[in-house]
């Protein structure tokens, strides 16, 4: 029986590599989605908060 250290060590490297790789991509998309969600957020409250503030008149 032989040992594959060799390949193993090289496997675990590729994975690593495709793992950061993978999350260095993965971010701007969702910084620019929670960045979305933050606006639409932000738009809803102006305008409960001018409903709520008409209704007071």
């Amino acid at each position: 029986m032989t040992n594959n250290s060799g390949q193993a060590d090289f496997g675990m490297v590729l994975s690593i590599t495709s793992a950061a790789i993978s999350i260095t991509n993965v971010q701007p998309i969702v910084t620019l989605v929670a960045s979305l969600v933050a606006i639409v957020s932000g738009i809803l409250a102006i305008r409960f908060y001018w409903k709520a503030a008409k209704k007071m008149d």
